[in-house]
């Protein structure tokens, strides 16, 4: 017994301009912004003074985030900033989630290689 054929569907493109919008397919993208954002907690990590970096960086996040957040690691950053620049009492209370702790110890671990190494090989720096 043959099989029916399937009708073909085809879609003739007149100019470059695309029919639909997909976003990003990858949710690796590297943007410059995301980058230089990147490059700012590096900064900081590197020295542990210049709390200007991570202002810098909050800053990126909130005009990024809205636009570019693919998969959350933004987010995640971004928290990161604002953990680091927070007083001592409420840094305890945003590791009292056993998950959210847990994470971060891990990224902490060994002066936050870990972290380093994520941010250097995701943002190709």
């Amino acid at each position: 017994m043959e099989k029916p054929q399937q009708e073909i569907l085809q879609i003739h493109i007149e100019d470059q301009q695309s029919l639909v919008h997909l976003g990003s397919l990858d949710s690796f993208d590297v943007t410059v912004a995301g980058q230089k954002a990147a490059r700012h907690i590096l900064k900081y990590l590197k020295r542990r003074t210049r709390t200007s970096e991570l202002e810098k960086a909050i800053r990126l996040y909130e005009e990024i985030i809205p636009t570019e957040n693919f998969g959350g690691e933004y987010t995640a950053l971004e928290w990161l900033c604002r953990f680091w620049m927070a007083p001592d009492d409420a840094k305890q209370q945003m590791l009292a989630v056993p998950m959210v702790g847990s994470f971060f110890h891990e990224l902490a671990a060994d002066d936050y290689d870990n972290l380093k190494t994520y941010i250097k090989y995701k943002y190709h720096i």
